[in-house]
């Protein structure tokens, strides 16, 4: 007789990541409690402050301290927690060499604190020489290890000679590149996930970013960007005289050279270093362009002319609207075209802003505070100003509502336009002030002083410029429209 059952329908919803958080916690807890086994003991805590107290005194006292497992075992953890009542104890070949002598191979639980003092200190842990002798160890003794298995010292035996070096962190982010892979999917591979805040992995996420931004295409947008612009990245300490933030100045400096720079790699120089035309006592200057080197200071302040003159124009351009007056935007587009054909020609070498408080305003309503270049402050509602130097041959002030263009052969010894230290003037000081100390130290000679009437006012300073050492052809700083105007008046280049 065969019974028949009936057939039963049913479902099994998915299971969803959140369901096996309980594991996960299960799991954290077993290996805390596997962690912290022993370490309870009177007579491992003991031994923990006596070896503390033996770090304090220095290398022999320490090591004549070291004669049992139990004090590899103390030592060991003492290396991998954070220094609270000892000083944090620098290892040394002949304390290392003590570590492996004592038990041969030491016990599970000390080797594990070493590779995790390994990864949390790395570089800080012990000198150059002293660290390769502690990767021979902690390699030595990872060979007693069965690499049959996953996760833990099994993974670690199995990718010693990757992890355990003094390039390891350059090793790791060489390799995620190479394989196309994120840098904490190969992290999870290699078991160093719950490592996160370590200085090995700080290191390896920096040499990550470092290296991308290497192979790059030159003056592209990446998000690596914006990575990079955070403070905690690019104050990492890279080695022992510079940050990441030097080695990401380099590269991207050196990348852009010959090109106009992209706005977010202009914009990233200036989140990490800010802008180096400030006075060279500024903590900023000396954190950062100090160890730069003048021609990396010399291609920013270039970079930096075009920002300038960009934000300057956009200034002169909103003035103009809003002033309603049909002469003030009549004037906008000759100027423009006379500044930008300077630009182009390749002449400006320095500039500098001094900007109203209405451009001030207007300026902060459009960008962020750190996307801004430096610029002086003038006491003044309205007026703006942009100071220009050309070729250093030449030295020319442009200005907003009616500024008549000002332009010199040389600076007068007391001149605001080019010192840093001087981050506030008047109108005043700009409109005349400048002239006037021009006058005093070299006469009337030298200078010029040019109301905005049309192609008269182009004329006047493109034969200053001529006279004084600078040639630029009238096509490329005079609009198409108006040239033909102007041959006839003042005839040809």
């Amino acid at each position: 007789m065969t019974l028949k059952l009936r057939f039963i329908e049913f479902t099994l919803p998915d299971w969803s990541d959140k369901a096996f958080n309980g594991i996960r916690e299960a799991e954290k807890k077993l290996t805390d409690i596997a962690g912290s086994a022993g370490k309870g003991s009177t007579r491992f805590q003991d031994t923990c402050s006596r070896l503390g107290r033996a770090a304090n005194q220095g290398e022999s006292a320490l090591l004549a301290n070291i004669n049992e497992p139990i004090e590899i075992r103390a030592l060991t953890y003492i290396l991998s927690v954070p220094a609270e009542k000892h000083t944090a104890i620098m290892l040394t070949e002949i304390i290392i060499k003590r570590m492996g002598e004592i038990k041969n191979p030491m016990s599970r639980l000390s080797l594990m604190q070493l590779i995790r003092a390994f990864f949390f200190r790395f570089d800080n842990l012990a000198s150059p020489p002293d660290l390769r002798a502690l990767i021979t160890l902690i390699q030595d003794q990872l060979r007693t290890i069965s690499t049959g298995k996953q996760g833990g010292l099994s993974t670690y035996a199995s990718a010693s000679s990757l992890v355990f070096s003094e390039k390891g962190p350059a090793k790791l982010a060489e390799k995620a590149q190479k394989e196309a892979i994120d840098l904490d999917v190969l992290f999870k591979r290699l078991s160093l996930t719950g490592l996160g805040e370590s200085r090995y992995l700080t290191l390896a996420r920096c040499q990550y970013y470092l290296r991308t931004l290497e192979t790059l295409p030159i003056n592209q947008s990446h998000s690596i960007l914006s990575e990079i612009c955070k403070k905690e990245v690019f104050t990492t300490p890279l080695d022992e005289n510079r940050l990441v933030g030097h080695g990401v100045l380099e590269i991207i400096i050196d990348r852009s050279k010959g090109s106009v720079i992209h706005t977010d790699w202009r914009n990233a120089i200036l989140a990490i270093a800010g802008d180096p035309r400030v006075p060279k006592s500024a903590e900023n200057y000396q954190r950062w362009w100090s160890l730069l080197g003048e021609e990396r200071v010399a291609l920013m302040r270039g970079w930096l002319s075009r920002f300038d003159l960009k934000l300057f124009l956009s200034i002169l351009e909103q003035s103009a609207r809003d002033s309603g007056e049909r002469d003030m935007e009549r004037m906008f587009a000759p100027r423009k075209k006379f500044m930008e054909g300077l630009l182009e020609e390749g002449v400006i070498v320095e500039s500098r802003l001094f900007l109203s408080t209405y451009a001030t305003r207007y300026l902060k309503q459009r960008y962020k505070k750190e996307d801004l270049p430096a610029y002086a402050r003038v006491r003044s509602s309205r007026t703006s100003m942009i100071y220009l130097n050309i070729k250093n041959k030449v030295y020319l002030v442009e200005g907003s509502h009616s500024f008549p263009i000002k332009i010199f052969n040389k600076l007068a010894p007391e001149s605001r336009l080019p010192n840093y230290n001087i981050d506030e003037v008047t109108d005043e000081q700009l409109r005349n002030g400048e002239m006037e100390r021009f006058h005093r130290a070299y006469g009337l000679n030298g200078c010029l002083s040019q109301t905005h009437r049309d192609l008269i006012w182009q004329n006047s300073v493109l034969q200053f410029m001529k006279s004084n050492g600078v040639l630029i052809r009238a096509a490329k700083v005079i609009r198409s429209e108006s040239y033909r105007a102007y041959k006839e008046k003042f005839g040809s280049d």
